[in-house]
């Protein structure tokens, strides 16, 4: 049987709030506008290293959809996947 998980709730999407991946990036919302989700990208492995000239822009629907968990603005990865 497939794992199907759901995708984050609208309600606990927030300007500084981080959100890992299924693949364990951490995404951190800088930015919240009509229904659109600014983000900043920090790969697995890197301690924080936020490289906020590389926002990114995505749907607020498709954001809630990649994310699997919210995390600690300093949580790492240790292997295994969120949720």
């Amino acid at each position: 049987m497939e794992d199907h998980k759901m995708p984050v709730s609208y309600g606990s999407i927030a300007i500084g709030k981080c959100f890992a991946t299924p693949t364990n990036d951490v995404r951190q919302v800088v930015g919240l506008d009509r229904g659109s989700v600014s983000y900043v990208l920090r790969g697995k492995l890197a301690f924080p290293s936020w490289d906020r000239t590389a926002w990114q822009i995505t749907s607020q629907d498709a954001f809630a959809s990649e994310v699997s968990a919210e995390v600690d603005a300093d949580w790492r990865s240790t292997g295994a996947t969120t949720l």
